[in-house]
């Protein structure tokens, strides 16, 4: 399936966008499990995001998407728990 110009550019666009966040993040005086919660959050979204439209698994037998779907979370889990405990 070919992608368009503007729905690569969109999420292109969205991924500069959660990256920045994820970075001013850092400047807020936040609790520290917030501030885990809140970037762990964007880096699920921008996952998402990079399975979906640039790997073109949205339409991928279900097998493959959930896996890679999985490994994002328990990697995104097993951070956050290292980070909070």
């Amino acid at each position: 399936m070919q992608l368009s110009n503007r729905k690569l550019t969109g999420t292109w666009l969205l991924l500069i966008l959660l990256t920045l966040t994820s970075a001013g993040l850092g400047s807020l005086q936040l609790p520290q499990g917030l501030l885990v919660f809140l970037v762990l959050l964007t880096v699920l979204i921008k996952n998402q995001q990079i399975i979906d439209i640039f790997m073109e698994m949205k339409n991928a037998p279900l097998l493959w998407r959930g896996l890679m779907q999985c490994y994002t979370l328990f990697i995104v889990i097993a951070v956050g728990a290292s980070l909070v405990l």
